[in-house]
């Protein structure tokens, strides 16, 4: 999570701070957001790397939290 946040700083500066308790369940184990299943039995893979795709993703909220269309910005997307 750490990396996701870091990386979105790059391209939408602030701060953060880790609040996560050590002691706490950790989630992860029951987590699984790997694409294996949908390239294996779909043939699919990512069209964006991971650092292109936060920055996309990043612009977009950004653009429609300043005040841009989301279809717009939707419709940019998938024209590039």
């Amino acid at each position: 999570m750490s990396e996701l946040v870091e990386t979105a700083l790059g391209h939408w500066p602030g701060s953060w701070r880790d609040f996560s308790d050590p002691a706490a369940l950790h989630e992860a184990n029951l987590l699984h957001l790997q694409i294996d299943k949908a390239h294996h039995q779909l043939g699919w893979r990512p069209g964006w790397p991971f650092v292109t795709t936060v920055e996309r993703i990043v612009g977009w909220d950004r653009a429609v939290y300043e005040g841009a269309s989301a279809l717009e910005c939707c419709l940019a997307d998938l024209s590039s």
